[in-house]
């Protein structure tokens, strides 16, 4: 045992999928962190974070990536904005959406290119 009668922290994780059509929702949590994603259905294997996608369609002002901690935020999002998700997820709208969070992740790339070349240059300095 750590500390005086306390147990180590758990080295697994607990994981969940919860499918509402037109919507999945994937809760993680272990290890002290809690990450929830949306996804469309079973046959669209992408999964985004529940928080990105909220703050993308500006549902939340406060709303930004990674914001989404623990459940009551998960539950707090979800009473508030279900109707408007689901919408978002639906055939007629989907396609929009994916769009955008496509424009995100590739910014994303971009960023992390630009991060990776920094540190090689820092690390092994200019190669002529």
């Amino acid at each position: 045992m750590s500390e005086i009668g306390k147990p180590p922290p758990p080295f697994d994780y607990a994981e969940v999928t919860i499918a509402v059509p037109p919507m999945q929702f994937h809760f993680v949590r272990g290890r002290g962190g809690f990450d929830a994603y949306i996804g469309r259905d079973c046959a669209d294997k992408n999964w985004h974070e529940l928080s990105l996608v909220l703050s993308i369609l500006d549902f939340l002002p406060e709303m930004s990536r990674g914001s989404i901690t623990d459940p009551s935020d998960v539950e707090r999002a979800l009473q508030l904005y279900w109707d408007q998700l689901s919408a978002s997820f639906s055939d007629e709208q989907y396609s929009e959406l994916k769009k955008q969070l496509a424009g995100i992740y590739a910014h994303d790339r971009v960023i992390t290119k630009q991060w990776e070349t920094e540190i090689n240059r820092r690390l092994y300095g200019d190669k002529q």
